[in-house]
């Protein structure tokens, strides 16, 4: 008799493991989503060129900012958009909160770049196939 109710509480708790294992990995990605890249920037008054080296996105759920692959070093002209495309921003899919932090560098008048500086989206809800624009603006 107590075999048999241990036999029956394992397999509870195993579908109990099993359930919660399935809802973890069922989080939902935000698949193929494009992050812009508007530069607005302007040292001294003087449109520049910037430099993005990097971004990550903002976790509202979780309460964290979340690093994204990213090969950085990408060159943009004043007054130029340019599209990171097709991201995969895993855990905010659906979720709203979610904010694109952009790690730049400009074009000094000596014509060195600056020291790192970020520019950040409002928050959105990350849905499959859409997009979002950060506008790098001066301070």
């Amino acid at each position: 008799m107590a075999t048999s109710k241990r036999m029956k509480l394992s397999a509870a708790l195993l579908t109990l493991m099993i359930a919660g294992w399935s809802g973890i990995a069922a989080a939902k990605p935000c698949k193929d989503f494009d992050i812009k890249v508007q530069n607005n920037f302007k040292h001294d008054g003087t449109p520049v060129q910037i430099m993005v080296v990097d971004f990550d996105y903002w976790d509202d759920e979780k309460g964290k900012w979340r690093e994204e692959n990213f090969v950085g070093n990408l060159v943009i002209d004043s007054g130029k958009t340019t599209t990171l495309a097709n991201r995969n921003l895993e855990y905010v899919g659906d979720k709203s909160g979610v904010i694109i932090r952009v790690q730049f560098k400009y074009m000094t008048a000596k014509n060195n770049w600056s020291e790192t500086l970020n520019a950040q989206s409002s928050s959105f809800i990350c849905r499959d196939g859409l997009f979002k624009t950060v506008f790098v603006e001066p301070f």
